[in-house]
């Protein structure tokens, strides 16, 4: 969606719509493209993605948020974090959860930091493969810093 990039908040109007599309793809673009466009009053548009029925559409509602600072976010992400199959979710999620410092998420952070084995996270640009504890272990540090203040 060009939309997103645009950065103009006559954007948004177009893009929520977009969010009630039958496609999912279609409103997975919109969700992302809300996201990026980085205005806080578009996150209202897409809490109700959270229980979308497609997951995919759901986890880009969850980032899209999590980007925008809302904090209705936490439970999806959760269990993103927690359930998905793709390490790359995964790590995105932990990091939106660091991002968040919401304390209800320093439970599934500290579980991932305590895991037994090293997940790498794949498919990044850069060709490193951080371990999946590391990036939750950051966040997890995120979250306690920001709850001490």
């Amino acid at each position: 969606m060009a939309l997103g990039g645009t950065q103009s908040a006559l954007a948004v109007k177009p893009l929520i719509e977009a969010l009630s599309e039958l496609d999912p793809r279609v409103r997975w673009a919109a969700a992302k493209a809300l996201g990026a466009l980085g205005l806080p009053s578009s996150a209202e548009g897409l809490s109700p993605l959270l229980k979308d029925r497609d997951k995919d559409v759901r986890n880009e509602a969850a980032m899209s948020m999590a980007a925008l600072g809302d904090q209705r976010a936490v439970g999806t992400l959760i269990l993103i974090a927690e359930e998905s199959e793709s390490s790359a979710a995964r790590c995105g999620a932990v990091e939106a959860l660091g991002k968040l410092h919401n304390p209800l998420a320093s439970r599934t952070l500290e579980e991932i930091v305590a895991s037994e084995s090293a997940i790498p996270v794949e498919g990044l640009l850069d060709g490193s493969e951080p371990d999946l504890r590391t990036v939750a272990a950051e966040a997890l540090a995120a979250v306690r810093e920001a709850s001490n203040t």
